[in-house]
């Protein structure tokens, strides 16, 4: 069994006591009639730690509050914050608990995932919080060679079939994309299209094209699922009069760009080398990627990339 596994805890609203039960790895499970494993109507929230720290994570606590209004467990007109709060408080709680794991692991995701538990017009609230290790591996392909995108025929879903502020656990036109893109490389991920046809985003990251004059483009926002990390790229530009136009995006932009990025949380910010086997300039990392990524080093105080170049 992996070890991250244990590292585990439960949340469960107790009825008697108006609190929240604190569930030990033993005991964690959904049961069969929850609506999160019937419907998948699941939220979730993945965070991740910079030097065995946990920096602020306002956005997906913003994120996720939208998500459990949308599954009737929060509501914006009164001052609810006891569910984000007690899942936040068990966040902190699970880190300290597991200071030496993260540490032996040289970082971790955090994972958060919420059910409305077994009554659609009576939600309970369960959740269940873990960590789990980063794809190290993986991470040091990318941040060396780039990612190869493949184009897939899988569409988002976000807007179109859900909210798209809203992170689910609905992802099989995911898993589907990327279950594709592996078939020519074990680092390759799959790039979904939107609803009306134009590139969409990955499982992983949100994608930003830069163009032959240098402007920034990425998807319109209601198209796919707008990333913690992306909103962080998006106020470092702002914090220096820069920004990124959200528009549609012909896939054959990607083949003529200077550079494409991409954002997501366990990789921050790293390059995409092809896309469907062609490759983007000359497929190496270019020089305004390497530039904010600095600057991204600089406003978490961690050199996650070097991190990421040693431990893969």
């Amino acid at each position: 069994m992996d070890p991250a596994l244990l590292n585990s805890v439960g949340l469960q609203w107790n009825h008697t006591t108006g609190q929240y039960d604190a569930l030990p790895y033993e005991a964690l499970a959904w049961p069969v009639h929850d609506l999160g494993a019937t419907h998948g109507a699941f939220v979730v929230e993945r965070l991740r730690t910079f030097g065995g720290k946990s920096p602020s994570h306002s956005a997906h606590w913003e994120r996720l509050a939208r998500g459990l209004e949308m599954l009737g467990l929060h509501s914006p007109h009164r001052i609810d914050s006891s569910r984000i709060d007690s899942i936040r408080a068990a966040v902190e709680q699970l880190c300290h608990l597991n200071a030496d794991w993260i540490r032996n692991q040289r970082d971790t995701s955090i994972v958060v995932v919420v059910s409305p538990g077994s009554h659609m017009m009576d939600p309970t609230f369960e959740s269940i919080l873990h960590l789990q290790p980063l794809p190290w591996k993986r991470l040091r392909s990318w941040y060396e060679v780039g990612t190869p995108l493949i184009s897939s025929p899988w569409e988002t879903g976000a807007g179109h079939c859900w909210p798209a502020a809203t992170k689910s656990r609905s992802r099989l036109n995911y898993y589907l994309a990327d279950r594709n893109a592996m078939a020519s490389s074990d680092q390759a991920l799959g790039l979904l299209r939107t609803h009306s046809g134009s590139v969409g985003d990955t499982s992983v990251a949100n994608l930003i094209l830069v163009t032959i004059d240098g402007d920034l483009v990425s998807p319109l926002p209601e198209d796919v699922l707008i990333g913690t990390s992306l909103l962080r790229l998006t106020q470092l530009l702002q914090e220096r009069d820069q920004r990124i136009l959200f528009r549609d995006i012909r896939l054959e932009e990607l083949q003529t760009a200077r550079e494409v990025w991409l954002t997501g949380n366990s990789g921050c910010l790293w390059h995409a080398s092809s896309i469907d086997g062609q490759r983007i300039g000359d497929g190496s990392v270019g020089p305004l990627c390497r530039q904010w990524q600095k600057k991204w080093i600089e406003s978490v105080g961690f050199d996650w990339l070097s991190q990421g170049l040693f431990n893969g």
